[in-house]
Parts: structure tokens; C-alpha cells; sequence
């Protein structure tokens, strides 16, 4: 009965809307605000824009991938068919893993702090681990419950932007002197680069074709709506930051976002601000993640790359045994002394890989779809090849950038390891199979009969 009820449910573009606002919009926004503030001052807002604008052509091509080709799973899917199932399964591994011990948990030391800072009893830690369980024992309910509360916290978070935006901007305290505090080129290509990483999220939703109402006009609209929402909330937000900035008063401060928040708002307001904004940001972020790494993970189980059993809904649960090891894996890295935030980058590292991989599944889906003198809609058009290519240089930009901080600081051997396991993991696998006559290699050995069984979509 549960298998059914799971099947049923379609995503709303609402709910859809809300997913990618949610995944989006994470404690970025507001870490990285009051620190760039100090370094391009008023032209803050101006570097979100430009920062949207890569992110962009990296996403825009992957929700008409989605849409094309619905798929659950399409952070392993894409690559495994249109690449190399080893690839794959690779970029999948590093991502969920990493994922797992390092970016989940620091998203809930993140809620808790902010939790504990405004109820102060009880050790950041053990709040950390009751916000996990929380979000572990919504999940185990189904995606209904899941998309609920995303949807009601995201529409609460998107509130609580724009009262602050409306409530503290101080256009009046504006006084920028173009000539003398203009950043130079390489200050504004810095913090734009840093910035992008705020808009990274929706792209997400491509995991969700399968549970999608209509995806063929859903994914590419509801990406459409969420991410120029997203765009507009971050630049207005950051005006309203910018607007009350004063330089001479807050360069000291270690926190000057929430410093120029609290000074504008009475008491109750600001808590409130806390609670809807930051927290919500962080704990829909979470929410989203939850979901998104069950469904790649669900994704390999029917490849048979894990065991079955891994898959299945048991106790009337929405998959047990995936949400169990998630959590598992999550309060390994929220209570081992691990380097959090490294693994989190290996997680955005890994991301990019899947990213970079689904826009090279692109080109051969537009070549075989040329070839075969299939209509592909949208993903046929100039526009999307144009989009992959910048979007490719993009994503090829960013994670060089994040692989050469990592080894000026000499912390990416552990990402070697991890890279190690999983193809260790695969080959053994594989291995396993061929003798049941199931080979992994084949998952991609014909591209062409792959897409004609998507001929709803042709």
C-alpha cells in the first residue's frame, strides 16, 4: 500500500518550485553576505547579479534534460548511460558520501547553533543530532509529508526575506562614490565566483523527473520561476544589507550581517528573523538533501550496483534501509572530529562532476537525436547547445578552483580515497554480477534504444 502511495504522488509545480527555492537558498546567503559586504561594499547586490549569470547556463540546459528525459535519479542516471556506468557511478558515490558525512551534518550544527544561541541549554552537538532525526523521521514518512513541510517552509522563508528587504532598506543611506570605491576587476571576479555557489541547488530537481505531473513543461517552467525568484531575493536582500552599511563603523564587526539586521529591528522582529530566515534556509536545505541522495541511491539499487534489499519500503516505510544509512553515515560526521567543511567541498566538488557530466550527456543525446532525425523540443534548440558550452566552462572553472584551494592547503588526498573506495567498490560489484550474467558495463551499450523507449517524449 505504501509502494503505491509513492507511485501516485506527482510533484506539483509548487511543490517543485518550492524544492528548488529550498535547496537554493542555504546558510550561504547569509554567511557570505556579511563577509563580501567588507570586501565590494555597495556593489554587493551587483556582484550577485553577475554571479547568477554562470549558474545559469549551468542549470537552464539540465532542467531541459530533465524534462526531455524524465528520469529518478538523474544525478547517477544521466552519466551512467550517456558516459560510462562506472562514471557514473563514481560521481554519484563522491557526491552522496561526501555528501552524507560532511554537508549534512554541517547543516545541522549550522541549525543548531543558530537554535542554541537563541534557547540556551544543551550542547550544539546534541541539538545537531535531534534536527537530524527529525528530518530522518520525515523522510521514513513518504514524499507527501516531506513536500508539505517544504512547502510551507520555503513560502515562510520567502516571507521572511522580503519583510526584511521592505523593513530595514535605507535608501537614503546610500552614498557610493563611484570612482574611489568601485572594486577592481579581480576583487569583483573573486566574490562573484564565491557567490555562485549560492545559486547551486535547483538542478537538483532533475532527481525528481519520475515524481513529476508532466515534467515535459514542469522541470524547465518551475526552473524558470524558482531561480528568477532566487536571483531577486538575493540582490534584494543584499541591498538591504548595503543600504544600512557603514563602513567606517562595521569593517571590525565578525558578524556585520546579523549586527545591521538586529540594529533595524526591534527585538521580536529579529528573533523572528532568525527562526524564519537563517534556520528556515539551512533546515529546507537539509530537507531537500535528504530526499534528493534516497533517490540516486534508489537509482543504483534497481542498476543492482547495491543489493535490492537496499531499495525496497518495508514497516509501511518509505524506504527504511536508504534513509537509515543516510542518517547513519550523518552522525558519523556530526560526532567523529572530521573536517566538515572539507567534506563538504568534496561534496560541491562532486556535484560539479555530476553537473559536467550531464551537460556532456547532453551533446551526445543532441548528436544521436541529429543523427536519427528525432524531434528533441527544447533540448534540439541552439540555445541549449550554447548553454552547455558556457555552462561546461563554468562548472570546469569553478571546480578547478575549488580542486587548487584544496591543494594549496593539502587536503585533497582524502578525496583520492574516497574515489579509491568507490571504484574498488564498483569493480568487486561488477564483479559479483557476471557471475548471475548481469554485467555493469552494458548499462550503456545502447544509447539509441534507450531513447526511443522514451518515445512519449520524442
Amino acid at each position: 500500500m505504501k509502494n503505491q502511495e509513492v507511485r501516485e504522488h506527482k510533484l506539483s509545480l509548487f511543490a517543485l518550485i518550492a524544492m528548488s527555492v529550498g535547496l537554493t537558498i542555504g546558510g550561504g546567503l547569509f554567511v557570505l553576505t556579511g563577509i563580501l559586504v567588507k570586501d565590494v561594499g555597495f556593489f554587493l547586490p551587483l556582484v550577485y547579479l553577475i554571479a547568477s549569470i554562470p549558474m545559469f547556463f549551468i542549470i537552464f540546459p539540465i532542467a531541459s534534460l530533465g524534462a526531455f528525459f524524465p528520469v529518478e535519479g538523474g544525478n547517477y542516471f544521466y552519466a551512467s548511460r550517456f558516459v560510462s556506468p562506472m562514471f557514473g557511478f563514481i560521481i554519484a558515490w563522491i557526491f552522496i558520501l561526501t555528501a552524507c558525512l560532511g554537508q549534512i551534518p554541517l547543516f545541522t550544527l549550522t541549525a543548531a547553533e543558530i537554535l542554541k544561541n537563541l534557547i540556551p541549554f544543551g550542547s550544539k552537538e546534541i541539538w545537531a543530532f535531534w534536527i537530524l532525526t527529525f528530518f530522518y523521521l520525515l523522510n521514513l514518512t513518504g514524499i507527501k509529508p516531506v513536500l508539505i513541510f517544504q512547502n510551507i517552509m520555503v513560502s515562510i522563508l520567502v516571507i521572511a526575506l522580503v519583510f526584511c528587504v521592505l523593513r530595514i532598506t535605507n535608501i537614503s543611506n546610500l552614498k557610493i562614490d563611484l570612482q574611489n570605491s568601485f572594486p577592481s576587476f579581480g576583487k569583483l571576479l573573486g566574490a562573484a565566483s564565491l557567490l555562485s555557489f549560492t545559486f547551486f541547488g535547483s538542478n537538483a530537481i532533475v532527481e525528481l523527473g519520475k515524481e513529476t505531473e508532466n515534467p515535459r513543461s514542469i522541470l524547465v517552467k518551475s526552473f524558470s520561476l524558482a531561480y528568477p525568484l532566487v536571483v531577486i531575493l538575493y540582490i534584494g536582500f543584499s541591498f538591504s544589507i548595503v543600504s544600512n552599511w557603514d563602513q567606517a563603523i562595521h569593517s571590525g564587526l565578525s558578524d556585520p550581517l546579523i549586527q545591521v539586521v538586529k540594529k533595524n529591528l526591534n527585538p521580536l522582529e529579529f528573533i523572528l528573523f532568525l527562526l524564519a530566515g537563517p534556520l528556515l534556509a539551512v533546515i529546507t536545505s537539509l530537507n531537500g538533501i535528504f530526499l534528493i541522495l534516497s533517490r540516486s541511491i534508489q537509482a543504483m539499487t534497481r542498476d543492482k550496483i547495491f543489493p535490492d534489499f537496499i531499495g525496497k519500503h518495508r514497516f509501511g516505510l518509505s524506504y527504511p534501509i536508504v534513509f537509515t544509512i543516510i542518517y547513519f553515515l550523518a552522525c558519523l560526521g556530526l560526532f567523529l572530529d572530521w573536517d566538515l567543511e572539507t567534506l563538504a567541498t568534496y561534496s560541491t566538488i562532486g556535484w560539479f562532476f555530476v553537473v559536467i557530466a550531464q551537460l556532456y550527456s547532453i551533446i551526445i543525446i543532441r548528436n544521436i537525436l541529429k543523427k536519427q532525425n528525432w524531434n528533441g523540443g527544447l533540448l534540439s534548440r541552439p540555445l541549449i547547445l550554447i548553454s552547455v558550452i558556457l555552462g561546461g566552462i563554468g562548472s570546469i572553472f569553478f571546480t578547478g578552483t575549488l580542486i587548487s584551494n584544496l591543494l594549496k592547503e593539502d587536503k585533497l588526498y582524502d578525496l583520492f580515497f574516497i574515489i579509491t573506495l568507490g571504484f574498488i567498490y564498483f569493480l568487486l560489484r561488477n564483479h559479483i554480477l557476471k557471475r548471475n550474467h548481469i554485467n555493469l558495463n552494458h548499462l550503456n551499450a545502447n544509447p539509441i534504444q534507450l531513447l526511443k523507449n522514451n518515445k512519449d517524449f520524442l
